[in-house]
């Protein structure tokens, strides 16, 4: 008599699904902040974001700052020399530090995209056993690669190792430094490789077939 073999795909305790989709949301909130972050760094006389920029002296023309834009538009125009002058080659900088940012923010939306992918795909194995998806480790490795590539190439992109140092001593101009938001960004990294690899240890058996 014929039978037909029943082929179930591995079961994976639900507990799994859970701990990864409360840890993505997790780092979901964390990219936001990161993304929203005022200070990635500071150089010279202001502290900057993947867009914002905002002076930290007291200088009066420079107090109407919201933007790397402003910055711009402040430090290289009349001001320049004086700029210069104390932080060497700013202007030449200040366009690295612009793409950098957009170069981060895109990669940071890319990001948020991907890791809603995975809680929803997630969620629908939670919910029902017999959904499958066999190409779900792309998107498990997807926000990892994201977020990890776009802080790459920001780094690259911003130059941040080949910033001269400021002549201190005059009207107390500060050497780069990394701030909240690129140790954040790294944080947010180091979490989305051990998540990737706690999802490829216990999850990712559940969507397959």
């Amino acid at each position: 008599m014929y039978r037909e073999e029943q082929f179930e795909k591995p079961k994976v305790a639900k507990y799994h699904h859970i701990i990864y989709i409360s840890a993505s949301a997790i780092i979901f909130i964390l990219i936001i902040v990161d993304l929203a972050l005022n200070r990635w760094f500071s150089y010279c006389w202001w502290d900057f974001g993947l867009i914002y920029a905002g002076t930290f002296t007291d200088f009066e023309n420079l107090q109407n700052e919201n933007s790397i834009s402003d910055v711009k538009s402040d430090a290289c125009g009349s001001l320049k020399g004086l700029i210069e002058g104390s932080c060497p080659d700013f202007c030449d900088y200040i366009d690295d530090f612009q793409s950098a940012g957009a170069v981060m923010v895109f990669s940071g939306i890319a990001t948020l995209i991907s890791i809603a992918a995975c809680i929803f795909f997630h969620f629908l194995a939670f919910n029902r056993s017999a959904f499958r998806f066999r190409v779900m480790w792309v998107f498990l490795i997807m926000p990892t690669f994201w977020y990890s590539l776009g802080y790459v190439i920001y780094l690259g992109v911003g130059k941040f190792g080949d910033i001269k140092s400021t002549s201190s001593q005059r009207f107390k101009s500060e050497n780069f430094e990394m701030k909240e938001g690129m140790i954040l960004a790294i944080v947010v990294i180091s979490l989305n490789v051990m998540l990737m690899a706690y999802s490829f240890i216990k999850t990712k058996r559940a969507f397959l077939s």
